[in-house]
């Protein structure tokens, strides 16, 4: 959009927002707009459409146009950064992340993309155990530098905030998109999501060591493992991939232990076992934990076991963690397509929630 539109534009909203045009009142004619800004007649008419188009402002019979109403705060807020070229994210504290290295991987992709694209990124974090309170005030803050969108990247407790405060939001921006770590439906939830899918993650793990040849599955939870709703998921997936399985001639088995670290009972069940076993372990600090105590046994992946896990977390590198992981450059590289790209359809009232899998990212633990 050329300068002379978009100033037209703005000086318009402006007369608007600060009562200059009242309702009922007469707007400039196109005429007399593009011989105030010294442009065309089509770019006032084109800075006209776009006020139009928010039903705001109607042409009558004689050809004049006359504004309906004054928009409401939402509405202002979203007219306002309708030529804004800045992107802002809510993210969760750093301290607080769970996967940390997922949101930075992701969040740098964004801002490389959003650049390529002409936008700039800025970033906030929202306190810790914050309420409506701060986040009505984190809003205010960000709506002031102007916003062409808002991309939130929630801990599960953030979700449920944003949720119980879904008409705030929207006071402050229209246009919304979230990261939906744990694939959940939320129903009622009225904003675009890009979302993961553990569910399938847990199965695509057991169909992978099954086509792997593995006979003896094992997979483990505990009482103090983590309850996010994207765990839960995907312990089910490996629960139904492991019920799957025992239709076949494999040997699947779920256990119970006490805590995470406490991972004598499984070695010992690698010593006992006159099969090789295989295992699917929740996360990559699972299988670390189970790889350091089977070394005191002297026991070593791949030679007296495999193990997949979860998450590709940089922190467990030097493991060679056979894993699954969903593709964090593809998936910051989506966000900007989502988001400024149109390459998704964006009728009102059309929610979308676009689904990002999950790959193998195959390396040593798991035996060729």
């Amino acid at each position: 959009m050329n300068n002379s539109k978009q100033c037209i534009y703005e000086a318009l909203l402006d007369a608007i927002l600060k009562g200059a045009i009242k309702p009922g009142g007469k707007l400039p004619t196109e005429t007399e707009l593009a011989e105030k800004f010294n442009t065309s007649r089509m770019s006032a008419h084109y800075a006209i459409k776009l006020l139009e188009e928010k039903g705001l402002v109607k042409s009558n019979k004689k050809g004049g146009r006359f504004l309906l109403k004054k928009p409401d705060t939402g509405c202002a807020r979203e007219l306002e950064g309708k030529f804004s070229r800045r992107v802002n994210v809510i993210a969760s504290p750093k301290k607080s992340r769970n996967i940390f290295h997922w949101n930075e991987t992701t969040l740098y992709e964004m801002e490389k993309h959003f650049a390529e694209n002409g936008f700039s990124m800025s970033q906030s974090e929202l306190p810790l155990n914050a309420g409506t309170k701060e986040l009505e005030k984190l809003l205010e803050k960000i709506s002031k530098g102007g916003s062409a969108a808002l991309v939130l990247i929630p801990e599960q407790e953030e979700m449920n905030l944003y949720f119980e405060n879904i008409e705030l939001l929207y006071r402050y921006q229209w246009n919304i998109y979230v990261f939906n770590r744990s694939g959940a439906v939320f129903s009622g939830f009225p904003f675009h999501m890009l979302s993961l899918d553990p569910f399938s993650e847990g199965i695509m793990a057991v169909e992978y060591l099954y086509g792997k040849g593995f006979r003896k599955i094992i997979s483990w939870k505990t009482d103090t493992m983590d309850t996010s709703s994207w765990v839960s998921e995907r312990l089910r997936g490996l629960q139904a991939g492991l019920c799957r399985a025992s239709k076949s001639s494999l040997e699947p088995e779920i256990m119970n232990i006490h805590e995470p670290k406490n991972l004598e009972l499984i070695c010992k069940k690698i010593k006992s076992s006159r099969i090789y076993p295989a295992f699917a372990a929740l996360n990559d600090a699972y299988a670390a934990s189970l790889i350091d105590c089977a070394g005191k046994y002297n026991l070593r992946a791949p030679d007296d076991f495999s193990v997949i896990s979860f998450d590709n977390n940089p922190e467990f590198r030097t493991y060679n963690l056979t894993t699954v992981a969903p593709p964090l450059e593809k998936l910051g590289k989506s966000f900007v397509q989502f988001v400024c790209l149109n390459s998704f359809p964006k009728e009102e009232g059309n929610i979308l929630n676009i689904k990002i899998s999950s790959g193998i990212i195959e390396r040593e633990t798991c035996r060729k």
